[in-house]
């Protein structure tokens, strides 16, 4: 790699315009431009020299700033520069901490969502509103849960900030960032560090959203959870970056590899519908065993108008318990891109599937939907001097599963944009013991039994407005359908299926340190 240019004396103010132009020319050229989603400081869209080129805008709505109106930098070529981690390219950080060309940066979003659900979404009934739009939370038809409508709720859950710490060193440039959110608890105002990792040359590591995901196939949607099926899940990872330009391959290929800690998602325990289970089921003793990281990779292609992403999963699933240890493995493949039609509008489409990878999902991650025992025999307890009738579970299984999601962006002005979804998620868990499925919520004095989720399908449309870069205004609507399996009806239900409506509004305001509050 070719070193920055130094600086004579570390004592003095550095030479911010000469350190930007160094990088510019290092790794994208002096016409390049680029953008950025926010959240993940990955380079979104990259484009040629030619200033006319219509701009093509790739920032995930709920997690970065909105279009910035005609004549800002665009591109009809989305790809990042593979390898270079989370860079704002060509741009220093702002704020020199000493000397030595330390500094910071942040950036930010403050927002204000109306909820209001003519139905219910959300399986325990003595709960508030859940602020995100989770189809797998959606009540069947007949249960206690399914009446508590209508209902709404205020949040300023999803206002976040992001800061992020750089150094230029003699080999790459160190940069670390963190992104802070409200959205710790999805029914109440609760702090959380959402992100936090850090990048240096091609390696990154920390807590980010999955290596699986392909992050520019995320769709412009203002609910925070967004499409049932796609990969928003957040892990501990160590990941090697590597641009195939830099090893004598064609332009605009990478290939990313990893490790990250995914806990087995796997259903143990029994459901306790009798009243006096055996000991060997107290649910403290059952639980997964990690025994080993997920492991993976994926092939990155990025030429002019599309980023495309295939990747590739592996991991090892264990459950143990009283006299009770078995092991099955996961694996998966998933395939997405997003690809500019004309003007500013781009379509996205993504499908993934394989077994033992429900956690891997974002609707059916924590439902133990992972992996199962293949049989379940129920045991009993027995009177005081007698051991108990133990009960007794089949090797474990790893749970098929697959989903899709789809979507469509139009601009109907440069201020005014619209996003359609469609999603999908299927499992195939009806091999999975009824007395298996489980039968509370902790925080459900009821224990309300919720059934155990089949097949859920998501739906939104939204009309946005952003009329210049600090401030959007934008309204979203949505459906959901979910169905279970028949063997885990809850009591009083009168379908195997439920579907709920939501309709959101967003005021948001976006800022960093560029942001022109005054003038």
């Amino acid at each position: 790699m070719r070193r920055l240019p130094p600086v004579e004396d570390p004592s003095q103010s550095v030479d911010w315009d000469r350190e930007t132009k160094a990088m510019v020319e290092r790794y994208a050229g002096n016409n390049d431009w680029i953008r950025y989603n926010t959240a993940s400081m990955q380079p979104q869209s990259q484009r040629p020299g030619n200033a006319t080129t219509t701009p093509h805008y790739w920032e995930r709505a709920r997690m970065s700033a909105p279009p910035t109106g005609p004549g800002t930098p665009g591109s009809r070529n989305f790809s990042a520069r593979i390898g270079e981690g989370p860079a704002w390219l060509g741009e220093m950080a702002p704020y020199v901490l000493t000397g030595n060309r330390e500094g910071v940066g942040f950036n930010g979003l403050l927002e204000v969502d109306g909820i209001y659900d003519p139905n219910a979404v959300g399986l325990v009934p003595n709960k508030g509103v859940l602020r995100e739009f989770v189809t797998s939370q959606v009540p069947v038809t007949g249960t206690q849960a399914a009446t508590r409508y209508p209902r709404e709720v205020i949040s300023p859950n999803q206002t976040q900030l992001g800061v992020w710490f750089e150094q230029p060193t003699e080999l790459a440039r160190f940069r670390a960032y963190t992104l802070m959110n409200l959205f710790k608890d999805p029914y109440t105002v609760d702090f959380q560090i959402y992100k936090v990792y850090a990048n240096y040359g091609w390696f990154k590591a920390g807590k980010d959203y999955t290596i699986f995901f392909n992050q520019s196939a995320a769709p412009d949607t203002i609910d925070f959870e967004g499409p049932n099926a796609i990969p928003y899940i957040r892990t501990p990872q160590l990941v090697l970056n590597i641009p195939l330009e830099e090893l004598g391959f064609r332009p605009h290929q990478g290939l990313v590899v990893g490790i990250e800690h995914m806990p087995s998602d796997l259903t143990l325990v029994n459901a306790d519908h009798q009243l006096t289970p055996p000991a060997n089921d107290d649910p403290v003793l059952w639980g997964p065993v990690n025994e080993m990281p997920s492991f993976v990779g994926k092939y990155v292609y990025t030429p002019e108008g599309a980023h495309i992403e295939a990747a590739g999963l592996f991991r090892k699933l264990t459950g143990a318990g009283p006299d009770y240890r078995s092991s099955s493995y996961g694996y998966g493949m998933a395939l997405s891109g997003k690809i500019a039609t004309w003007g500013k509008n781009n379509v996205i489409l993504a499908a993934q599937g394989g077994r033992g990878i429900g956690a891997y999902s974002q609707d059916s991650a924590g439902l133990g939907l992972d992996g199962a025992p293949t049989f379940f025999i129920p045991g009993s307890a027995s009177p005081p001097g007698v051991p108990d009738v133990a009960s007794q579970r089949g090797p474990l299984r790893s749970i098929p599963v697959w989903g899709a999601w789809a979507a469509y962006q139009h601009f109907w002005t440069d201020t005014l944009r619209s996003t359609g979804t469609f999603s999908i998620l299927t499992l195939n868990d009806e091999f999975v013991s009824g007395d298996l499925t489980p039968s509370m919520d902790p925080d459900d004095p009821g224990n309300v039994d919720y059934g155990r989720l089949l097949q859920a399908r998501y739906a939104s449309i939204n009309v946005v407005w952003s009329p210049n870069p600090t401030f959007t205004l934008g309204i979203e609507y949505m459906y959901g359908h979910r169905f279970i399996t028949g063997d885990s009806a809850p009591d009083g239900a009168t379908s195997n299926a439920g579907q709920a409506n939501r309709l959101q509004a967003c005021v948001r305001w976006n800022f960093n340190h560029t942001t022109p509050f005054r003038k």
